[in-house]
């Protein structure tokens, strides 16, 4: 049976409201980005704000993708989980969309605040920010809205997405290769997001264009790994997962360290302050520096180290 079927107030629900909510943010951000007058306007044009929102530009029309597949799987002969628990999944997806959102509404009003690049604002900077507060006052409805809807259904889960999205055979495919799948995912959007930007951008130092792949790579399958673990996409099988653990704390340091580069230039690295080697010193070394840390922390503790199997009684 559909989801319209079965619930008939479906599409009054906050499902929608935060799909709308995000495809209007997408839109200002899209705005923001790509046009280069406009941008040049607001006060969140310069890391680290702006690092969030080259984020955030790519992830909410990901997450939009996977929730409307999930929604379709319904009316698909092979969808396995049952409505309330595909509702219940939609309703926890629309909450993580609105947190986006909402984390981006206030990395923008923090610029804001800040008063960063007051003199060139104009009345196009004046429109953007009554934008941005209708998104201020939309994302806490959007966010009652969506408790509210997550409290009423019951706490039943049937299958993960990619059961109730993909043929049985294709689900346990991806279910077996987990890990391929998320850095698959992650270097295809890597390279038609540095490619674009390369091209656009005219780059042709092949250092800064493995550097921007490192980077977008890393933060994708850091994106895959946390959102999964949230929302349930793939069924991940038992394994040690100690080493991941410890990657996606590096690749979010990693992440942290481009935002806050232009502050750790003059702490970190050697050689010119506009040079790329003197950029992936100041973002790469830190990363890798908080990535063994974080690994020889996560296999010393005990209360982390996978489960030895039981041994067969004499």
């Amino acid at each position: 049976m559909g989801i319209v079927s079965d619930n008939p107030r479906w599409f009054r629900s906050s499902v929608v409201a935060s799909v709308v909510l995000a495809a209007v943010c997408e839109v200002f951000l899209v705005l923001c980005t790509q046009d280069k007058g406009l941008m040049a306007v607001t006060p969140w044009q310069d890391d680290p704000f702006h690092a969030w929102v080259s984020l955030v530009v790519f992830a909410l029309p990901m997450l939009l993708v996977v929730i409307a597949l999930r929604a379709v799987a319904a009316w698909l002969p092979w969808g396995r989980s049952t409505p309330t628990g595909r509702q219940r999944d939609l309703v926890k997806a629309g909450l993580v969309l609105t947190a986006f959102v909402a984390a981006t509404v206030l990395d923008c009003w923090i610029s804001v605040v800040l008063g960063l690049h007051r003199p060139v604002w104009d009345t196009r900077t004046m429109w953007l920010l009554a934008a941005l507060a209708v998104l201020a006052v939309a994302s806490p409805v959007v966010t009652r809205l969506g408790i509210r809807d997550l409290r009423a259904r019951p706490r039943e889960r049937g299958v993960d997405w990619v059961t109730d999205v993909l043929p049985e055979r294709l689900a346990a495919g991806v279910r077996r290769h987990d890990v391929a799948v998320f850095l698959s995912a992650s270097v295809l959007a890597a390279v038609v997001i540095i490619g674009a930007l390369a091209y656009g951008e005219r780059w042709s130092d092949p250092l800064l264009i493995s550097w921007a792949l490192a980077v977008e790579i890393t933060c994708y399958y850091a994106f895959c790994v946390l959102t999964n673990a949230v929302l349930g996409f793939i069924q991940r099988p038992d394994r040690d997962r100690r080493t991941e653990h410890a990657v996606v704390v590096g690749s979010l340091a990693f992440q942290a360290a481009v935002a806050m580069h232009g502050q750790l230039e003059p702490l970190v690295g050697f050689g010119s302050p506009d040079g790329v080697g003197r950029l992936v010193q100041v973002t790469f070394g830190p990363a890798v520096l908080v990535f063994v840390v974080a690994l020889a922390l996560i296999r010393l503790a005990p209360g982390l180290r996978p489960a030895s199997p039981a041994r067969p009684a004499r």
